[in-house]
């Protein structure tokens, strides 16, 4: 499957788990070798007692793996589609504050069910839709 990559930090043992899943997702996509989440949060540890990462964390972790990496600024869409057309991920950190609560089927509805407070979220981005 095209999405053989995918991990989500869901039942991973602990709520800041989400820059560990990017990590194994990236290193999975990079390389082709699987590791898990808890196997990502393993061999990064826990740096910061709230289990949060910064991006000097996953850095090492990823030069760990052997995986160049490029900071770059993202300001546009533009910014980011360049980054996808490239053939590369991005992973990026958001604050969750600026994400507005929705209504809707909570099957379905993963907006302001996980993170309730305001904290930032890593996510991978992969692709992106003109529509």
């Amino acid at each position: 499957s095209r999405y053989n990559w995918y991990k989500t930090q869901f039942n991973t043992g602990m709520y800041g788990n989400c820059g560990p899943a990017c990590v194994a997702m990236a290193v999975h996509w990079a390389t082709g070798k699987r590791i898990s989440v808890v196997k990502s949060r393993e061999e990064i540890g826990l740096p910061i007692k709230s289990g949060a990462l910064t991006y000097r964390h996953m850095v090492s972790n990823f030069r760990f793996h052997g995986i160049t990496t490029y900071d770059t600024l993202i300001n546009t869409f533009d910014d980011m589609q360049s980054i996808i057309d490239r053939g590369n991920i991005a992973i990026i950190l958001f604050n969750t504050t600026y994400i507005q609560p929705v209504q809707g089927d909570k099957s379905v509805i993963f907006v302001d069910r996980y993170y309730p407070d305001t904290t930032g979220h890593y996510v991978v981005i992969k692709g992106y839709s003109l529509d």
